[in-house]
């Protein structure tokens, strides 16, 4: 069975592209069967399969549950990703020393100007997923504030791009989550050609 997530805000002007997902997780139910929160789930179990249903300002939230320790990853998870948290509990907060978005498989985040990828005015933060065809499909979108240079994370392995951006030979050989930064010029296009800025583990 499956139900739609709906628009979810965590800023004015953010939205999200409805998505499906599984009602129910194998932790919840071996937690309503012991009558246990989610805060207080089993030690010895280690791990933490949730949706994100915050993520702003450094603050994320895996259900009803805090995280923590999200290291690198933690800027580029979205409302509505499904994420695999291996770590211990601490209180009602989760600490992850592990970390893995499961659902969207395949993903892109995107912050620059809105107009480059054909969002409006401002600035923005994006995330897209694979679509129909080679067209990628807008999962998150929030306001942003503007910056100097523009960001995206792909996974090399199969790049989702956002409408009207080309990597060129940006990306290294190996296959992998790769963080591309470029500048911009007088008009508010892309200034020269995209650099490796940083890999994800």
């Amino acid at each position: 069975q499956t139900a739609t997530v709906a628009s979810f805000s965590a800023k004015k002007g953010s939205r999200q592209a409805p998505i499906p997902y599984a009602l129910s997780t194998l932790q919840r139910a071996v937690n309503r069967r012991l009558g246990l929160s989610a805060a207080q789930t089993l030690e010895a179990a280690q791990e933490l399969y949730d949706q994100v249903t915050y993520a702003q300002d450094g603050q994320l939230f895996l259900g009803n549950s805090p995280l923590s320790g999200a290291g690198a990853w933690g800027p580029y998870l979205a409302p509505g990703m499904w994420v695999k948290a291996s770590g211990t509990w601490q209180g009602h907060t989760f600490v992850a020393a592990n970390l893995r978005v499961l659902s969207p498989p395949g993903f892109s985040c995107y912050l620059g100007p809105a107009d480059l990828v054909g969002l409006g005015p401002g600035w923005v933060e994006a995330w897209y997923v694979p679509g129909s065809g080679s067209r990628a499909q807008l999962f998150f979108e929030r306001e942003a504030e503007p910056g100097r240079r523009v960001h995206l994370l792909v996974n090399s392995a199969a790049p989702v791009l956002p409408p009207g951006l080309r990597l060129g030979g940006a990306l290294p050989a190996r296959a992998g989550w790769d963080l591309l930064i470029s500048g911009l010029n007088g008009r508010g296009q892309l200034a020269g050609s995209w650099r490796l800025a940083a890999q994800l583990p």
